[in-house]
């Protein structure tokens, strides 16, 4: 069925937010929302009507702040809905981004979740790698990968230069959370990729077991600071270059430049 709505008044008890694809809920927010309460500036929520079955029966695609507010001021309250019907979950998600995107400026995570929830082919398979190497992409966990910009400039380079980046990282630093992130994944990821044949692939990872990620992110800071070149990522490049070299074993000395070139970046690309 097309998607077609109407407006009407919906108690507040018959609503939810289905949160594969919302935004977390600022909840001092609503409470200063609440305790300010004004009608007039309350609007039309957007809604999506997931059938009679359902229950709660409509899922809040817009307004979710104005909702838990309502609630806090008055759990008997109805609001005015703009109801959606014929939507699925990842149309709804796709109306959530095209409107919240236009109405509040949303965080990279905002954007991420309503991608993944409205069923984006690349995000779905960055976090299937992810999750298949022991670190899934995340915003809140103890083992996670954050930096979803990072990830997917790495995946737009090449799908086999991520995974085997983020396993080396799993291997040589195994549940330290500092080697997951952006700029350390993003600087490694040329380096790995130098590396492939398995001799000097060994050797890396021996460089990379005797220094911790925190050391290596550190270096690279005090690099930048020397260089006062390149954006961070370089940096961590040319520290785990000068590792590798450093290190005994199969193959010879590595050079920066030919590195770099290996996994260089797309037209337009900011990694940091």
């Amino acid at each position: 069925m097309p998607d077609t709505t109407f407006i009407t008044a919906i108690p507040t008890a018959d609503l939810f937010v289905d949160s594969t694809y919302q935004r977390e809920c600022d909840e001092p927010r609503t409470r200063r929302m609440a305790a300010s309460w004004d009608p007039s500036l309350v609007g039309v929520l957007d809604v999506s009507d997931r059938g009679q079955s359902a229950s709660p029966r409509y899922a809040i695609i817009n307004g979710q702040h104005r909702w838990r507010a309502a609630i806090l001021h008055d759990p008997q309250m109805s609001l005015v809905c703009n109801v959606h019907q014929g939507l699925h979950p990842e149309t709804e998600a796709q109306l959530f981004w095209d409107i919240d995107r236009s109405t509040k400026k949303l965080t990279t995570w905002d954007r991420w979740k309503a991608r993944r929830g409205a069923g984006d082919a690349k995000v779905l398979r960055i976090e299937q790698i992810c999750r298949g190497v022991g670190a899934p992409v995340a915003e809140h966990g103890t083992y996670i990968i954050k930096s979803t910009s990072s990830l997917e400039q790495m995946y737009a380079i090449d799908e086999w230069g991520l995974t085997a980046t983020i396993q080396m990282a799993v291997d040589v630093w195994p549940k330290d959370p500092a080697g997951l992130q952006g700029g350390i994944l993003r600087g490694l990821m040329p380096v790995v990729m130098w590396c492939e044949p398995a001799p000097m692939s060994g050797r890396l990872a021996d460089a990379l077991a005797a220094i911790t990620p925190s050391q290596v992110h550190a270096r690279a800071v005090s690099q930048r600071e020397v260089h006062r070149t390149g954006q961070f990522w370089t940096c961590v490049t040319r520290v785990v270059v000068e590792l590798y070299n450093s290190t005994p074993g199969a193959g010879g000395r590595l050079n920066i430049r030919d590195v770099l070139n290996v996994a260089a970046p797309a037209r337009g690309e900011t990694a940091r």
